[in-house]
């Protein structure tokens, strides 16, 4: 009897040990992650446990003397390990194991974590005002112990709503006769809880009596009137940035609810997540593109490019991922989630393409392009697009789109950084934001609780501003250093970062249980993108219904505008696209040409003398002339007009050759000067955003010299002349 049950016990342990949550094409790390079976034995720490680099066999004499004479990056430190691992600085006595040996977090010592904040008994730094906060953010809880028993109030009476206990503490007065002893000496539920005295002042809660004699007070959720008897409910979901609910906050009498958007379960009677299907994380590096459930953390590869991929969309009803590759044809292209029928989508036409974002339910992608100074428009298959729509831009970064909405957004860099929003038309475009801005990164928005989120890769912060209130909020600022894309669902942010080479989320409210999902050691992910059907939920498409002979694009307040590609011009109809008579053309293309080089002639103009004041007249005018108008104007040309459009263009020439000739026989001395300033400007702003940057060379491998190091702690101690 005792050997069958000995065998029973075998059996089972036998079975626990034989079975994996992961799919037979995935390896099990042990953690609770799932990654592709080829990255097994690469060297790699893509377990995060270094699971995956065990029992791979010994390394040759040849790769031992590798390995021991590799030399590491800037920035990064060797571990000494089997295999010749190289980590950022960042990662030393951070509390996670990155060295395959763990020498990273040996002989941790409070100078060597560089911890700014408050530093945990596990050695992770977290922000100073995270400590006794009430929310544990250390993986062992210390940043929650040896807290004062005193909570942190500057003023603690009964006008403000506390009352303050005979041994010092301070607790809300709400507390007060609550038959529950919240005071050390119990003196909240003491002989002033009797109702001896309280008959006289007609409390519409409750009573206290004090030494100068009894005084109301109101339970949790209400507050005092000024007749300082009646209890009046307080609307907890007044002010939005509290951040009570993850979605929809309703009050209610005492006290409030949380709800959720449809598609949506309320969990812990705060925080929403999607019902279901699982949500899908993309991302991107130098290398290509990866993908990660994140509720069953399946790992696994999209995509294997050698080339500089960064922005990332993935479209579900074709099932393909759309990315921007960076090399010398870059463009579009995709491929499924799994990696097949690749394909390039557009690969002429753009200088420096950088995101790119698709309209799931009008079919075109939306795609910036700085050196362009442009966002272009592409139907899905990628052989029609239309430049010009959104006019001529400073330097355009991350986008976002809201089909929903018929909205875009998206980041600037330039002269004058920002977030900008218009219709999805280019039409109605205005500043979002433009203030307290320098590097304005990633952008992402979400839809379930109407907030625009974008990051600062300069002074490393992730705000947002709700787009029904304008009321802006930083969300983290202490533990982001060089923050590049990001994406928001449910409950969470995610976002890259350069400088600790990691994917990195936290909560989308508050900043806290901030963790890292993915780190990369010798690459920057570059692309953040989150996938999940309640995200690309199909709304109302007026190009259904309004049929385009070309492409349709969508508009605010369920319009749409059907526009051209660059070789053609919008007939009378509005619908139908026709060929550009060729004097017609080259005319139009002139004139786009000037608007692009008025960011240049404008600070010539400015400078000309009060006497060639005619000649500031005539540039102001053109300037006046949106893209939108000229575009327009040559759009709707009849032949009788095309006399009036060669005369316009024209004078538009010779108003430019005069502009140029005349600065130069005044001010030929300053010319090169005033040259050098203009051309020294444009430089910083290139590096701000495209491949002079130190930092952006570094993520994609192009050649920085040794002592061109990146900037690993104090971000803003940068020279002023270096500051792009």
């Amino acid at each position: 009897m005792l050997n069958i049950k000995l065998f029973v016990f075998a059996l089972i342990v036998g079975c626990s040990l034989v079975y994996s949550k992961c799919p037979s094409n995935f390896f099990d790390c042990g953690n609770d992650r799932c990654i592709g079976h080829f990255w097994r034995c690469d060297g790699e720490d893509d377990c995060g446990n270094w699971a995956d680099e065990q029992s791979c066999g010994s390394p040759t004499a040849k790769t031992r003397h590798e390995i021991i004479e590799k030399h590491c990056a800037v920035n990064h430190t060797h571990c000494n390990d089997t295999y010749g691992t190289c980590i950022p600085n960042k990662w030393l006595c951070d509390g996670m194991e990155d060295c395959s040996n763990g020498n990273d977090e040996k002989n941790c010592t409070k100078d060597r974590a560089q911890c700014s904040g408050f530093l945990c008994n596990t050695f992770e730094c977290i922000p100073s005002r995270w400590r006794c906060d009430g929310i544990p953010d250390c993986e062992d809880a210390s940043d929650e112990t040896n807290c004062p028993s005193k909570p942190k109030h500057d003023i603690c009476d009964k006008e403000h709503g506390f009352y303050k206990c005979l041994t010092g503490e301070c607790i809300p007065i709400y507390k007060l006769c609550d038959k529950r002893k919240d005071c050390p000496q119990g003196d909240d539920e003491g002989t002033e809880c009797r109702s001896s005295g309280c008959h006289t002042k007609n409390c519409s809660q409750l009573c206290f009596v004090e030494s100068d004699g009894p005084q109301c007070y109101c339970r949790e959720g209400f507050s005092l009137g000024s007749d300082n008897t009646t209890c009046f409910d307080i609307d907890e979901c007044d002010d939005g940035l509290k951040g009570l609910c993850s979605q929809k906050c309703v009050n209610i009498y005492g006290g409030y609810k949380c709800k959720c958007s449809e598609g949506y379960k309320l969990i812990n009677n705060r925080s929403c997540i999607a019902a279901e299907e699982e949500p899908l994380l993309l991302f991107s590096n130098s290398e290509g593109i990866r993908g990660f459930w994140l509720r069953s953390k399946q790992f696994f590869p999209v995509f294997h490019s050698s080339k500089q991929t960064i922005g990332i969309d993935y479209l579900a009803k074709k099932d393909r991922v759309y990315w921007v590759e960076l090399d010398e044809t870059p463009g579009i292209y995709s491929s499924t989630l799994m990696g097949d029928y690749f394909k390039p989508i557009v690969t002429k036409n753009f200088k420096a393409p950088e995101d790119l974002a698709i309209d799931w339910v009008g079919e075109n992608i939306y795609i910036t392009d700085g050196d362009l100074h442009e966002i272009i428009v592409c139907n899905i298959d990628g052989d029609m697009c239309a430049s010009g729509l959104f006019g001529v831009l400073d330097k355009p970064r991350a986008i976002v789109v809201d089909p929903s909405n018929g909205t875009v957004y998206w980041t600037e860099w330039g002269e004058h950084p920002g977030i900008y929003m218009a219709g999805m038309d280019g039409s109605n475009k205005h500043h979002l934001i433009n203030n307290n801005l320098i590097w304005p990164n990633g952008i992402a928005l979400d839809s379930a609780t109407n907030r625009l989120y974008w990051s600062d890769a300069k002074v490393g912060r992730i705000e947002y501003m709700d787009l029904k209130t304008n009321q802006r909020v930083i969300v983290l600022s202490d533990k982001v250093f060089h923050p590049f894309s990001l994406d928001v669902f449910e409950d969470w942010v995610y976002w890259s970062d350069w400088m600790t080479y990691s994917l990195d989320k936290s909560h989308k409210l508050t900043g806290h249980n901030q963790s890292i999902l993915i780190r990369e050691r010798d690459e920057q992910i570059m692309g953040v993108h989150i996938y999940h059907p309640l995200i690309q939920k199909q709304s109302y498409n007026p190009c259904y219904v309004h049929k385009c002979s070309h492409m349709c694009v969508l508009a605010p307040n369920r319009r749409h505008t059907c526009v051209c590609p660059d070789n053609l011009v919008l007939s009378k109809d509005k619908k139908t696209c026709e060929n550009i008579p060729e004097e017609v053309y080259e005319i139009k293309e002139k004139v786009l040409n000037i608007s692009h080089d008025m960011l240049t002639i404008k600070g010539v103009v400015d400078e000309l003398p009060d006497e060639l004041d005619i000649i500031k007249k005539e540039h102001k005018m053109l300037m006046n002339r949106t893209t939108d108008e000229q575009s327009a104007i040559v759009v709707n040309q009849s032949s009788d007009d095309k006399k009036g459009w060669l005369t316009f263009g024209i004078a538009v020439g010779i108003v430019t050759l005069i502009v140029v000739l005349v600065y130069i026989v005044i001010k030929r001395d300053d010319y090169s000067e005033i040259r050098n300033v203009l051309y020294s400007r444009g430089d910083q702003i290139r590096t701000a955003i495209s491949f002079n940057n130190p930092v952006f060379n570094k993520a994609f491998g192009r050649h920085v010299d040794d002592d061109e190091q990146l900037i690993d702690d104090d971000i803003n101690s940068q020279p002023e002349d270096n500051k792009y």
